[in-house]
């Protein structure tokens, strides 16, 4: 083919001096979701291994482990928020050896919205624990090299002949040409999965009026925490205050009253010298703290007491009696130190969830002749 003959050809193939939409322009780019690859894994020693293998199958799994979601409350002062301070230390600790026993395995984390001291920010912040302080933030995995993650790769193609487009479209060419193919990459976001939520004063998070405001994605962190190995600690004053679809996810409740000890410090009083204190912990099974309420140890006590009587009188009656034994209701005791209360910020101003932002929902026909969309806003 001569000259000419070539000239003709791109004649047709361009007409009126302008290149196809599929020569001037780049095709659609397309993702390519690429999982990130583990990180290595760390050289394990034989004999620490298994001797951290043996510490922890003496001391057990705790009870943060057996339960996915663990309820402090009581009055104002009275140390839930110590307590759970001193569960998240426990459970830092813990992490440390089992992950001295199992180094191959991938690690679990903790956020948090409770700030703690500058020693144990040093050791685990970034690292083991993150903080939050709006649940928007509890959308994602925080992890920055998650084992879970994927890469979205973006491919940019572009035109094989820059003098070809040059010569035979109106558009303007860079001096330097056509740029090469560049490839663009970020990691997709995921759920949160496989950590420890620590909630401090969750009614101010999820009070009682407001399960209809928080979006849909936070109700399914409860709602599948099983399913992403996702265990909440929080702690509230009355239960009643929060919200009762959450307290249908509590597994095992504490209350916390306080016996004795100092008074609570404040910026306009003398700062207190001495820390000491001595409160308890009653453990309650979920079930029966929504069935029957918060009893106190008296009504604990008078029930025993009416239900021995009519066993009593069941068998003196010849009427066959089926004992049920109690449901826990053990109660322990825990003194307050200085060293306790220097975990974490005693004098935190929790901030409220304030929905500030609005979701998009589009809902299309299912007709497709139809072609209508209805659009509405709700407040997340």
């Amino acid at each position: 083919m001569d000259d000419n003959d070539k000239h003709l050809v791109l004649d047709k193939i361009f007409r009126r001096d302008k290149l196809l939409p599929s020569a001037v322009e780049s095709r659609p780019d397309f993702s390519i979701p690429i999982p990130i690859p583990p990180p290595p894994l760390k050289k394990e020693n034989p004999f620490t291994a298994a001797i951290a293998k043996v510490l922890l199958w003496f001391r057990g799994t705790p009870y943060w482990e057996k339960n996915l979601t663990t309820l402090f409350y009581g009055p104002r002062s009275n140390g839930k928020s110590l307590h759970q301070a001193k569960a998240a230390r426990s459970i830092l600790k813990w992490l440390d050896d089992l992950y001295l026993a199992y180094p191959e395995l991938p690690q679990a984390i903790m956020v948090s919205n409770q700030k703690f001291s500058k020693t144990i920010e040093e050791k685990y912040l970034g690292k083991r624990l993150f903080y939050w302080e709006s649940i928007q933030q509890l959308k994602s995995c925080p992890r920055p090299d998650c084992w879970k993650a994927e890469i979205n790769t973006t491919t940019t193609t572009t035109i094989a002949n820059p003098k070809l487009v040059a010569k035979y479209s109106k558009k303007p060419l860079d001096p330097k040409g056509i740029p090469k193919p560049a490839i663009a990459s970020k990691v997709i976001n995921h759920p949160l999965h496989d950590c420890y939520m620590l909630i401090d004063d969750a009614a101010t998070i999820i009070p009682a009026d407001g399960w209809q405001d928080l979006p849909v994605w936070f109700r399914k962190v409860f709602a599948q925490a099983g399913h992403n190995g996702v265990h909440v600690l929080a702690n509230i004053q009355d239960p009643i205050s929060c919200d009762i679809n959450f307290r249908r996810y509590v597994d095992l409740a504490f209350k916390i009253q306080k016996i004795m000890g100092n008074r609570r410090p404040e910026a306009g009083k003398p700062p207190v010298r001495a820390i000491w204190g001595v409160y308890s912990s009653r453990e309650i099974p979920a079930d029966e703290l929504w069935k029957h309420g918060d009893k106190t140890e008296a009504e604990i006590q008078q029930e025993q007491i009416d239900r021995e009587l009519q066993n009593n009188l069941a068998v003196q009656a010849g009427q066959k009696v089926v004992k049920v034994v109690n449901r826990n209701w053990r109660k322990s005791y825990h003194l307050i130190r200085r060293g306790d209360t220097e975990i974490y910020d005693t004098l935190q101003n929790v901030p409220a969830y304030m929905p500030g932002t609005m979701e998009h929902i589009e809902i299309v026909c299912n007709n497709p002749d139809c072609g209508k969309i209805h659009v509405r806003h709700r407040v997340i």
